[in-house]
């Protein structure tokens, strides 16, 4: 437990759920996002999402394993990567889901 609280502080779990809260709010009609993210921001329970995060990690990973999560994370090549994986994310998802909308459209 102890190393996946090491690993947890290293990823700014909160910066993560922003990230994802900002990106769900990507998805809904333009006129209604600012009050979407609001809502979010307000209703998000932080403390379960961190609990959970916390268990899987135990029950997923060893603690060499997340020893070295932690240590690439913190480390300079981490951080940089850590930076642009929203980006990232952000440019690889919505053709995610093209693909998969293409796909079960031609589901018969």
């Amino acid at each position: 437990m102890a190393a996946a609280k090491r690993y947890a502080a290293v990823i700014e779990f909160d910066q993560l759920l922003e990230n994802s809260i900002l990106q769900t709010a990507r998805s809904a009609q333009e006129h209604i996002q600012s009050r979407l993210i609001e809502h979010m921001r307000r209703e998000l329970n932080r403390e379960l999402l961190v609990e959970a995060m916390l268990d899987a990690m135990v029950r997923n990973f060893t603690t060499e394993e997340l020893n070295a999560l932690a240590d690439f994370y913190s480390s300079p090549h981490g951080r940089a990567i850590t930076k642009k994986l929203p980006q990232y994310n952000a440019d690889l998802y919505p053709r995610i889901m093209s693909e998969v909308q293409r796909i079960v459209s031609t589901f018969k």
